[in-house]
């Protein structure tokens, strides 16, 4: 019976593993694109505006910039409020795992209890 339990609770620390993982990468990915797009709405309202080109034709940043700009003006923008988006619902996932925690540790606090009245009783 012990070996379910912890094999249970093992792939339970892989789970946490996991989407704890996932969750970084997937934040690293929606702060990159976020940046991306900034950089090429900079870049954009510049050259407009001023006339100056901030990156040679050869650079790597214009380059990164050009994947954003060759479908259409506005793709920059709908990336930086998708990305917005998605940094607000990171934020709502954090405090819903924090609570989560919280309740899972009230959880284990009443059942250690209960369990410890039971032998005591």
């Amino acid at each position: 019976m012990d070996f379910i339990y912890s094999t249970i609770r093992n792939l339970n620390i892989l789970q946490t593993i996991l989407i704890w993982f996932g969750h970084w990468i997937g934040r690293f990915f929606v702060v990159s694109i976020f940046l991306s797009a900034l950089a090429a709405i900079v870049y954009q309202v510049v050259y407009a505006v001023v006339g100056i080109q901030i990156f040679s034709d050869e650079s790597w940043p214009l380059k990164l910039i050009g994947l954003f700009d060759k479908k259409a003006a506005w793709i920059p923008a709908t990336a930086i409020v998708a990305t917005t988006v998605a940094m607000g619902h990171f934020r709502t996932l954090d405090l819903n795992l924090d609570n989560a925690a919280v309740e899972n540790e009230e959880r284990r606090r009443s059942q250690s209890n209960e369990q410890a009245k039971r032998i005591i009783g």
